[in-house]
């Protein structure tokens, strides 16, 4: 298993220099997100809900077989958005593999992967003070999984939305 976790100091150099990258706009909407690469890059504009700010994801795009909403801070929103009014085609962003990405992005003293991004907000965002669940459901885990119970998600249905977006709001002004 990996353990390489990306700094705060990390995570804004990163930040920072993916503004001047073509995917850009994706790297940063990861970065701002903890999403997976491919939830963001394979996104299309009829999974953005512009009126409720998020991103819902479909049971067949995501790892666990079930529904994800994304709730998308000012930044990510802005972005997306953003994106949105540019494309011409089915997807969100141009840019669909970010495979480039890591290469156009500055080299760090130690080796990092783009999935790393998703441990960095995880484990910074419970330094920060936001409740286990919160942070694990934002990364799409499922109460079921996070509980280790098989009937958790039977008897709780909240989807902790709120929390969430406060969660990836703090995220991002600790990004940005």
């Amino acid at each position: 298993k990996r353990k390489r976790l990306l700094s705060m100091d990390e995570m804004r150099t990163l930040y920072a220099a993916a503004g001047d990258l073509d995917c850009g706009s994706a790297a940063r909407v990861l970065m701002l997100t903890g999403a997976r690469l491919s939830e963001i890059t394979q996104l299309r504009p009829s999974e953005v809900d512009l009126i409720g700010r998020c991103i819902r994801l479909t049971g067949d795009r995501t790892k666990n077989g079930q529904t994800h909403i994304i709730p998308l801070s000012d930044a990510a929103f802005a972005i997306v958005a953003q994106q949105i009014r540019l494309t011409d085609g089915n997807y969100v962003f141009q840019h669909r593999t970010l495979n480039r990405l890591k290469g156009q992005l500055p080299e760090l003293n130690e080796d990092y992967r783009v999935h790393d991004f998703r441990r960095a907000i995880a484990t910074h965002l419970s330094k920060a003070g936001v409740d286990p669940i919160t942070v694990e459901m934002l990364l799409g885990h499922t109460l079921d999984k996070i509980l280790k119970s098989g009937v958790a998600s039977t008897y709780n249905t909240d989807d902790r939305i709120d929390q969430r977006r406060d969660a990836l709001t703090t995220w991002a002004n600790m990004l940005i």
